[in-house]
């Protein structure tokens, strides 16, 4: 296919384990994939692959991920500029009895670990209705 024609990408792809490997060429090729086929018919960069991999993919790949963008390509995740949004919260992985969720979340250009206990957030007044608000705006 085109992909293995591009000898920058693959040189990229061969410094990389096996699995980050394999999870960055899938993205890439899942992303030109029409609507209908859950891509977004947009070809999509192997750094906004490695992007999505630290904040979607399971903790070994997000890590490996991590170190791509910050030793291959001199970017830290979540610096890619279409994807850095105000604000991001990761995938819960559950861990032991499952009262603990970890994941990672960043808003704005600051990264971190988040631990989620499955508390539950009371709503004020005032913030419903700027909520309300910024949903009729689509934001």
């Amino acid at each position: 296919d085109e992909l293995d024609k591009e000898v920058d990408f693959n040189l990229k792809l061969k410094s990389l384990s096996p699995h980050l490997a394999w999870y960055l060429r899938n993205r890439v090729l899942n992303s030109i994939m029409p609507p209908k086929f859950l891509g977004n018919g947009k070809r999509m960069t192997l750094e906004e692959a490695a992007e999505d991999a630290y904040n979607h993919a399971e903790a070994g790949i997000a890590n490996e991920a991590e170190e791509f963008l910050e030793k291959l390509v001199g970017n830290k995740a979540g610096d890619v500029a279409e994807k850095n949004g105000e604000a991001f919260v990761g995938e819960i992985q559950w861990v032991g009895d499952g009262r603990l969720g970890q994941g990672k979340a960043r808003f704005g250009d600051q990264h971190w670990n988040m631990h989620d206990y499955r508390d539950k957030l009371l709503i004020g007044v005032a913030l419903r209705k700027v909520l309300e608000s910024a949903r009729r705006l689509g934001g």
